[in-house]
């Protein structure tokens, strides 16, 4: 306006283009996140452009993505479930051409040589033990598991005698062998019947998994008469045990019927607080002054009396233990009125 020349300085600044890139490897069936956020799953080259916050200006980030394919080189394969006797086993797997692979234990077992593909499975325990098998590559760390059982099948198992009470008028009887034996630690087993009398026309096994028993028998049968049974673990034939079963006759006369409270009581003198003496009911009842009892054998030797009995007699002859069979006793309760009871008493020892 006055003629006066007037400079203005301006200051330009340049903020140079950024410009990268990164090479990044996902295993097949996973996915990459690219700096925008975005995930991608296929092998390529991805350009990400990113703006500056500040200064507006944008920059490229390229991405050069493998996927590795996996699925290609096969599955982990664990092998077959399989039962054993012993406490170690053979593991075989499968092992692709480029992976690696390593076995985890999920029991208290361990493996030999870990990362072998043909291992040997060591201290394993009672039951079903577990193993997985996982398949790796250089660039993918377990992409594939597969997991196999082995199931040690246990011999600690015991079989208990066993006794049957039958009429004389009876040709039949039924009997659960496995009723006092403990099978908890087999899953499968057989049973045959050894050792039968001439006495028995028949002994079947109706169902092996309970045991059940079928007798056909005689009219003409003894007093008592045994024959034995023979578990075997059929996971591992070597396996086996034996017990005995005493079959009783109750006869119809001489004071004994199938309604009578005289047929044959039980004992198992084995301290567990359950059945280990003979208890008559009657002992504990006032009304009888007498309490007298007369314990028997087989060939009629009193073996145990006692003038006040006070329900404790535990299967004992002057306090030594007496073999596993059946005894006889006479109970007076008041012999001035004729009551006296008369039985007889297994005693079972397991």
């Amino acid at each position: 306006i006055a003629g006066c020349d007037s400079i203005i300085t301006v200051a330009l600044r340049f903020y140079p283009l950024f410009q990268s890139s990164q090479n990044e490897l996902v295993c097949e069936g996973t996915s990459f996140t690219l700096p925008d956020g975005t995930p991608v799953t296929a092998t390529g080259q991805y350009q990400t452009i990113l703006s500056h916050p500040m200064t507006g200006c944008d920059s490229t980030v390229v991405t050069n993505l493998t996927v590795e394919q996996t699925v290609s080189l096969g599955v982990a394969d664990a092998g077959f479930d399989q039962t054993v006797c012993d406490t170690q086993a053979d593991l075989f797997a499968n092992e692709p051409g480029g992976t690696t692979g390593q076995w985890v234990s999920l029991n208290a077992a361990n493996v030999t040589p870990p990362d072998a593909s043909g291992a040997i499975a060591e201290n394993l325990e009672a039951g079903e033990n577990q193993f997985i098998w996982a398949l790796s590559t250089a660039n993918c760390a377990d992409y594939s598991r597969d997991t196999v059982s082995v199931i040690r099948a246990d011999g600690n198992f015991s079989l208990s005698d066993d006794f049957v009470d039958v009429f004389v008028d009876d040709n039949q009887a039924t009997l659960d062998l496995l009723r006092n034996d403990d099978l908890s630690q087999l899953q499968n087993w057989s049973i045959e019947i050894i050792n039968t009398p001439s006495e028995i026309i028949r002994a079947q096994v109706l169902d092996n998994s309970t045991g059940e028993l079928e007798l056909v028998f005689s009219a003409d049968v003894p007093d008592e008469w045994t024959f034995d049974y023979v578990l075997c673990n059929t996971d591992c034939s070597n396996q086996c045990d034996t017990a005995e079963i005493l079959v009783v006759v109750n006869e119809l006369d001489g004071g004994f019927s199938k309604d009578s409270s005289n047929l044959v009581d039980v004992i198992t003198p084995n301290g567990d607080g359950t059945n280990d003496v003979l208890f008559f009911d009657e002992v504990l009842d006032p009304e009888f002054p007498q309490k007298e009892l007369l314990i028997f054998n087989r060939w009629n030797d009193v073996i145990y009396s006692v003038k006040t009995y006070e329900n404790d007699w535990g299967g004992t002859y002057r306090s030594n233990i007496l073999p596993q069979g059946v005894y006889y006793y006479i109970l007076r309760l008041d012999t001035s009125k004729g009551i006296v009871k008369e039985g007889k008493v297994m005693v079972i020892r397991g």
